[in-house]
């Protein structure tokens, strides 16, 4: 029932306009740096952000610079027509691609050198990069939509603490205003005599002074357990900065009863949410169809090379370029 109520809470308080908004936005701003649950929201929509980035630059060729000295006659330098890292993930099952290696005979250079360049470029890659990036793509609306959800639900409970802490404080002055009185009139009482206050008249006297002095500590502790519950959002917040704040007042306007289900469906966050998550989710699968093993994955790679020793000799070996065809 509480769960309930919190979310209507957020529902209703996020469409509203509250007057006090400087006081209550600085609040905002400082609860946004500390909450625990709002840094990860944001932690979280920087990742896919940069996930994002990630599967568009797949779209984009590889250049890779590669050397290789070697001063040892027992073993080959290796010539590398391709060591491209094309930096696919394996999440849309197109692993790095690369050509086979030759060898310089050791016997014809004991010492030496070996520099290349290359390029590549994914030219038929089974359209999984393209769903990958819509899938991202999704992730990123979704992450969005949740950073500012669980913002907005914060700013909410809030709300509804800060509306209850006034509402308390409102009443205290009036409590402890009526506690004195009666306290005042059960003294008053003890001092006369037996025919002006009966036995019985004391007696209601005293459930009464005990009822008011029992709300007054209600009050008190009511007050307490707020600040405490504002300090989890917002650890610097005190009895000042509370009583400084000018009173809340929260107004709804309740659309047509014509809009009600476009406003509350339709156009709801969390409906967009969902509508998000079904499509992320069927990014994977539309990868994941892409990936077959009779469908292959075409990478062209075009390089060049040139090999030399410690003696100034030089050997240009021109350029290579492939066209790979990987069955996963």
């Amino acid at each position: 029932m509480k769960c309930k109520f919190l979310t209507l809470s957020a529902t209703l308080l996020l469409n509203s306009q509250a007057s006090a908004a400087t006081g209550i936005d600085q609040l905002f701003n400082e609860m946004g740096g500390t909450d625990k649950d709002i840094e990860i929201s944001k932690l979280n929509t920087e990742f896919k952000q940069q996930n994002l980035k990630g599967s568009k630059s797949r779209l984009w060729p590889s250049l890779s610079l590669n050397f290789t000295a070697n001063k040892s006659a027992d073993s080959a330098i290796p010539v590398s027509t391709s060591s491209l890292g094309t930096g696919v993930r394996s999440g849309s099952g197109l692993g790095d691609q690369s050509s086979s290696n030759s060898y310089l005979d050791a016997e014809n250079l004991n010492e030496g050198w070996v520099g290349q360049l290359s390029l590549g470029y994914f030219v038929f890659a089974k359209y999984a990069i393209s769903e990958d990036i819509k899938r991202s793509e999704y992730e990123l609306k979704s992450a969005t939509i949740q950073e500012s959800l669980t913002f907005d639900q914060k700013k909410a409970q809030v709300l509804q603490l800060i509306l209850e802490w006034q509402w308390l404080n409102q009443m205290k002055t009036p409590i402890e205003q009526a506690s004195k009185v009666m306290t005042r009139i059960q003294k008053h009482s003890k001092r006369r005599s037996n025919l002006l206050y009966s036995r019985r008249d004391r007696i209601d006297l005293e459930e009464k002074v005990a009822s008011v002095e029992y709300s007054r500590i209600k009050i008190i502790e009511g007050l307490s357990l707020i600040e405490a519950a504002l300090r989890t959002y917002i650890p610097s917040i005190n009895k000042e900065k509370l009583s400084s704040l000018p009173k809340t007042r929260i107004e709804y306007p309740l659309p047509q009863k014509s809009k009600i289900e476009k406003k509350y469906f339709k156009q709801s966050r969390s409906y967009k949410l969902s509508e998000f998550s079904v499509k992320s989710a069927q990014g994977w699968k539309n990868v994941a169809d892409w990936n077959r093993s009779w469908i292959p994955t075409v990478y062209w790679t075009a390089g060049y090379s040139q090999t030399g020793n410690y003696e100034n000799q030089t050997n240009d070996n021109g350029f290579s370029t492939s066209l790979i065809f990987s069955f996963n």
